[in-house]
């Protein structure tokens, strides 16, 4: 795994808390590399708008506001409404047959996150999530959906709404993800922009149930 890698997943796991300054030479000692690397680390990841620079303070892996989370999610709701809406249109067959395999791939790490330690299964779910959203974005045939969302999936705070949720909260959002595939492959477009954003909504409000704006720097990204 690259450097960048290494350090986003740690600042995505927690490992790197939000607010935490980001020393050179303490990231090259726990790395075990040289400053130069991660300098260049550093600014891929400030690009991806998970650290920032602060004059005269330093590099820290940045915070999120309550107001940045809820501005976040209502927006994603909104454009990935769009994006299903599209989607129910335009989706090809291939489309809908990777929607299909991505649901099927959740469904086996629900079962594991039940049986075995879910700390390993939930970066697994994350990544699952993520491509879910991102097929549907790919097949709402709008290229310029994707470079909006970049942006906003960039806030950390959506990587342990997991850590939230039991059993049932994870089986939910597989619910979830499977009306909002069968909404598309029915080409209702009406009706997937509504699950799709309340899909959004029920991420947002998970979030904003755990976290109050004492300790909101303490947590991390969720899943929906």
């Amino acid at each position: 795994m690259e450097l960048f890698d290494l350090i986003k997943k740690d600042i995505l796991e927690g490992v790197l808390v939000p607010g935490q300054k980001l020393k050179e030479e303490e990231l090259a000692s726990k790395y075990n590399t040289s400053r130069t690397p991660i300098r260049e680390a550093i600014q891929k990841l400030s690009a991806e708008g998970l650290v920032q620079y602060t004059k005269n303070k330093g590099t820290y892996v940045r915070k999120y506001s309550l107001e940045d989370i809820t501005n976040t999610y209502d927006l994603r709701s909104v454009i990935e409404g769009y994006a299903a809406f599209l989607a129910a249109q335009h989706a090809t067959n291939e489309d809908l047959l990777k929607l299909e395999k991505s649901i099927q791939e959740f469904e086996q790490l629900t079962k594991l996150y039940q049986r075995e330690d879910k700390n390993p299964v939930i970066l697994d779910l994350i990544e699952n999530n993520i491509e879910f959203h991102s097929l549907i974005t790919e097949a709402s045939g709008n290229k310029e959906i994707s470079k909006v969302l970049k942006c906003l999936s960039s806030l950390p705070i959506m990587y342990k709404g997991y850590h939230w949720f039991n059993y049932i909260g994870v089986l939910k959002s597989l619910e979830h993800h499977k009306l909002i595939f069968n909404a598309i492959k029915k080409r209702d477009s009406l009706y997937a922009r509504s699950l799709m954003e309340i899909h959004l909504i029920h991420g947002k409000e998970n979030i904003l149930n755990h976290v109050d704006a004492f300790d909101v720097e303490y947590a991390g990204v969720n899943l929906v």
